[in-house]
């Protein structure tokens, strides 16, 4: 099996499910493609390593300040691949790959879970505890909860959040992962 064959058994098996990639794979004897997805797929580098290392990159002119006095310590993520868990060290970047980038300091995850924004306006959002699929039940947030997840955000209110997680994304549709730290220690790079 030549790299190319093995690259399209990899593309075509990412859209039908990680069980048949092993499975083609398998049948080509192709033990350590098998061996170096697998790590990718449980959140490990083909070393081996696991792969913790969470950079988060803020734009918002108003947020810098806020996440360097402490006042920001949370941000609201679309999913990823592989989702940050609590005890993950973070690294938090202004402008992250861009030629102003600027180290703003790291800290280790202290809190980790999933929502869901309302898609009309005027409905209440959904909070997961683990990871959100179509089986999961997650509960409805009230009023209180959504407007605190706003100003722990560094937004004046639900609705501002709302309307710029819609600038940055074009849609509210989807799951969306809430990460929050601890105090910011300030590295150089």
């Amino acid at each position: 099996m030549n790299q190319f064959t093995a690259f399209s058994a990899l593309h075509y098996s990412t859209k039908i499910g990680i069980r048949f990639l092993t499975t083609d794979l398998t049948m080509f004897g192709c033990q350590d493609w098998i061996r170096f997805f697998g790590k990718l797929c449980v959140g490990q580098s083909p070393s081996g390593r696991p792969s913790d290392m969470p950079l988060l990159g803020f734009t918002v002119p108003s947020h810098k300040e806020k996440i360097l006095s402490g006042e920001k310590r949370q941000t609201i993520r679309k999913l990823r691949k592989h989702p940050i868990k609590v005890g993950d060290h973070l690294y938090l970047y202004w402008h992250l790959r861009q030629r102003d980038c600027e180290k703003l300091g790291e800290a280790n995850c202290t809190v980790a879970f999933y929502m869901m924004f309302p898609l009309r306006e005027g409905h209440p959002a959904c909070h997961f505890d683990d990871s959100p699929s179509f089986m999961s039940q997650g509960h409805t947030m009230t009023v209180e909860e959504m407007e605190d997840l706003a100003k722990r955000d560094g937004f004046a209110s639900f609705d501002e959040l709302v309307s710029a997680v819609k600038r940055l994304h074009g849609s509210t549709g989807g799951f969306f992962q809430v990460v929050r730290w601890g105090r910011l220690e300030k590295k150089e790079t």
